[in-house]
């Protein structure tokens, strides 16, 4: 494993132990593509060892010509494609590379330590690059990486993201190959800039790229001798001075949205309705303002993108074509106001969707509606507690791979699914109810290990009697499915001894949640850690700890369902406290609540025996092999590929914050975990052993509760919990307040004079404020030098296609105020004092 180096400075004697130098795979010449090989951008490389070097043994390239060190600056030192490898061939070097340059249209993205050599298994995140770049991709010199070749540029130099092991250069570097396609990838390269854009977003947290514009590109020497005679024309040249450098209010505009609107009408005029000279010259304007890159349409636009066409519709010709400047066009520019979100209504945006129809299996769905009528609950309040502990109950070793022809990537049947309530909702009550038949069995196995310690315990006295002769008995292993006791060391003894995982069943997990970084904020070591190693029980991989009394103890099966409730406020106010390592994300999460005193009436007896039974058999479940892997059927496929497209189609809004990312990355796999337990529930429900592909039917099943009712839960619980307070609930109220007063704007003072919250807070002014323009309910008026938005003009729309909405809102807040009118009346009339 390791060689000794001896050093011997100024007459003492050291010895360093340094790493074993790595083996490269061998090339595979035949598997690199053709527009590689034709480009005269070649080198050879070998390991050097540097102890400067976090990772002392590093990669050096050296010319195919002369063997003397090569540099990607310097062309001369780089060779063609069989050159390269002709000197490879006499066995001196551990490999061929290319070097990336300006000249030619190829990117490198480089994903360091997400594939296992030994098996090919591949990180799930970064698995997820690949098959967006959808590009040819090859396994890295040490088969513990993956480098991806796109067509594609990137602008302003190369990235690093040294914490998730990214890197990402269209120049300037050079990339070690191998040839040894990643199985299932393009054997070719492809044009994947809009991917790239999409990659850089995700991983860097850059804006994507408009498809009209060139960030980073500057104006040309004709470009900036039009816009000078836009400066000098005497009829316009002064607005357009005022509007190019920012001085919207001078140039007679107090909104900076039609500021926006009129300086783009006037270069659209002076750059020929050309859209990509039109960007460019806004870019460089005082006026630009992060909104310009934001989505603000149903179609995708961006405001820019729009602000731009509607400049170029309005412009009836260019400056080249003699027309007239725009003038009374760009002073007279009006809001194109969009249709407005129903934020009362639409599920998504209020966090209150209905559970759908056909959302689980039909023995899941009986007995959860039956216990929470009887409660008084929402049915998922129930339901998805019950469908953790049937994911508690399968055996790990039940294994579903997503992708037909790629057995690299599989996931377990592991759910975390947590239900969000305040206290007095009946949480634990429905959380009871959907454990009692996993408690039961769990009671069984606890008497037959009482049972079995018993018989031990006299077979062992009787072997000591007969002075140790004979075999030793076996000390029996206590079979656990689910624990309450959440302590990484706790865990691990269970674990040991049950490798087909266990359920971690908690009624609050807020506590838990936050319990760790309070420990490491109060002076503790230990919190981060055991954070991480939680985070690892969603994976399931093997685990080796480190105990001092046993030395190394090795978990075979790192893994857990977690299922339990959580009470937004304690998460809420100490969620500035928790690290963000994706712990939280992994969790599904619904909202409930009581909704009234339950029925009196009988349980069915029925949908409560089969649910019981179905959970039993799913214990009783076990694999043909010692891992068993489901797929998907064909016609399933598209409902994986579905969720995964929402999923990121929310990502890309422009106010989903980053926490709610991190979960949405989760949500592919989720999905097939999803699918996975209710095939294996449906089955056992039949008295059938499950087949091998997962139906269409139950793939839409999966799909449907993550979609139609999971979504929307999980947009709440990032926007309210996580995202630093309920602006969206304040949205929905500023929304009422403007129905029910038809106001056509409203004021920054206004909010602080009828919202307690706003005058605590004026930074939720902006945030409420943001959530109603993403809305299409406002629109900027009037800002401050500053940037400080201090009024809003309200879509006229609003009033309209909320008319009978304005009505009962009037009606409830006269209500409201009726009541607090009535008990103020009433204390005053039984004053004891009087």
């Amino acid at each position: 494993m390791f060689e000794q180096a001896v050093i011997e400075p100024l007459g003492e004697r050291f010895e360093l132990a340094i790493p074993a130098k790595p083996h490269a795979l061998p090339l595979d010449p035949d598997g690199i593509p053709k527009g590689l090989k034709d480009r005269p951008q070649w080198v050879v490389w070998r390991y050097e060892f540097d102890p400067a070097k976090s990772k002392p043994w590093t990669k050096v390239p050296y010319s195919a010509r002369n063997s003397r060190r090569a540099s990607h600056s310097a062309p001369g030192s780089w060779s063609d494609f069989q050159t390269a490898l002709n000197l490879y061939k006499k066995g001196e070097w551990a490999g061929i590379g290319y070097v990336f340059s300006k000249e030619d249209p190829f990117c490198g993205v480089d994903l360091d330590d997400c594939r296992i050599p030994g098996n090919g298994a591949i990180d799930q995140d970064k698995r997820i690059y690949v098959e967006r770049l959808a590009s040819y991709t090859e396994i890295s010199p040490s088969g513990a990486g993956l480098h991806v070749i796109i067509q594609g540029s990137l602008s302003g130099g190369g990235r690093k993201n040294s914490k998730s092991g990214i890197e990402v250069y269209d120049r300037e570097r050079f990339f070690c190959f191998t040839g040894r396609r990643l199985e299932g990838t393009p054997a070719e390269i492809n044009e994947r800039q809009s991917e790239l854009d999409w990659f850089l977003a995700k991983v860097f947290d850059e804006q994507p790229r408009l498809a009209v514009r060139r960030p980073q590109a500057t104006l040309s020497a004709d470009e900036k001798r039009l816009l000078q005679k836009a400066f000098a024309n005497p009829k316009t040249g002064q607005k357009v001075t005022l509007l190019y450098a920012g001085h919207f209010k001078e140039a007679g505009f107090e909104s900076r949205s039609e500021a926006d609107q009129s300086l783009c009408n006037h270069l659209a005029f002076w750059f020929n309705r050309d859209p990509v000279a039109i960007d460019k010259a806004f870019r460089s304007s005082g006026l630009m303002r992060p909104k310009w890159d934001q989505k603000h349409y149903s179609n995708g636009d961006t405001y820019g993108e729009r602000t731009i066409q509607k400049a170029i519709d309005a412009t009836g010709g260019g400056y080249e074509e003699h027309a007239i400047p725009p003038q009374a066009a760009s002073d007279c520019s009006e809001i194109e106001w969009g249709d407005p979100y129903d934020l009362f209504g639409e599920p998504l945006l209020t966090g209150k969707p209905e559970w759908p129809e056909n959302a689980c299996p039909k023995a899941i769905e009986a007995f959860a509606r039956d216990e929470a009528e009887r409660l008084g609950v929402d049915i998922a309040m129930v339901a998805i507690p019950a469908i953790g502990v049937a994911a508690t109950a399968v055996s790990d070793a039940f294994k579903i791979q997503p992708k037909g022809k790629d057995d690299t990537w599989k996931e377990d049947p592991r759910l975390w699914v947590a239900i969000i309530a305040e206290p007095g909702q009946k949480k634990s009550p429905a959380l009871k109810s959907a454990k009692r038949p996993l408690e039961k069995i769990g009671y069984e196995l606890h008497l037959a290990q009482k049972e079995a310690m018993t018989q031990y315990e006299r077979d062992l006295a009787a072997w000591r009697a007969a002075g140790e002769a004979g075999e030793l008995p076996r000390k029996p292993v206590e079979q656990r499915l689910y624990v309450d006791d959440i302590t990484i060391e706790a865990l691990r003894r269970v674990l040991e001894e049950n490798p087909r995982g266990v359920g971690i069943l908690k009624d609050e997990l807020s506590g838990w949640l936050t319990s760790f970084d309070i420990y490491r904020s109060s002076g503790g070591k230990g919190g981060s850690k055991d954070r991480a190693d939680f985070c690892e029980l969603y994976q399931g991989d093997p685990k080796p700890f480190d105990r001092a009394e046993k030395g190394l103890v090795y978990v075979p099966h790192w893994g857990a369902s977690i299922v339990g409730g959580i009470q937004p406020g304690p998460v809420r106010r100490l969620m500035g406290q928790i690290t963000d390592d994706g712990l939280v994300a992994r969790f599904l999460v619904a909202h409930c609540e009581r909704l009234g005193k339950g029925s009196e009436r009988e349980p069915d007896k029925v949908a409560i025996i089969t649910y019981h039974n179905v959970i039993r058999a799913l214990v009783l479940l076990k694999p043909r092999s010692e891992v068993e892997t489901f797929i998907f059927s064909r016609p399933a496929h598209r409902y994986r590929m579905a969720v995964r497209d929402i999923a990121e189609s929310v990502q890309l809004l422009p106010d989903t914050c980053d926490a709610l990312k991190a979960h949405l990355n989760k949500w592919e796999g989720a999905f097939c975990r999803l699918a996975l337990v209710y095939h294996l529930i449906e089955s056992v429900a039949a008295g059938e052993y499950p087949c091998r592909e997962v139906s269409e039917q139950t793939a839409k099943m999966a799909a449907t509760l993550m979609t139609d009712f999971l979504l929307g839960n999980s947009i709440r619980f990032y926007a309210e919990t996580i995202d630093g307070g309920a602006h969206s609930a304040l949205a929905r109220w500023v929304a009422g307040y403007i129905l029910s007063a038809e106001l056509e704007a409203i004021a920054r003072r206004d909010l602080m004079r009828i919202n307690r919250q706003f005058s605590k807070n004026p930074k939720a002014i902006t945030a409420t404020m943001n959530a109603l323009y993403a809305a299409n309910w406002v629109e900027e008026a009037h800002t401050k030098r500053s940037g400080e938005v201090t009024s809003w003009a309200v879509n006229p729309k609003v009033h309209i296609k909320f008319q009978k909405l304005a009505a009962a809102e009037r009606e409830r807040r006269a209500e409201e105020r009726k009541k607090i009118e009535q008990v103020v009346e009433v204390f005053r009339k039984s004053r004891i004092s009087q």
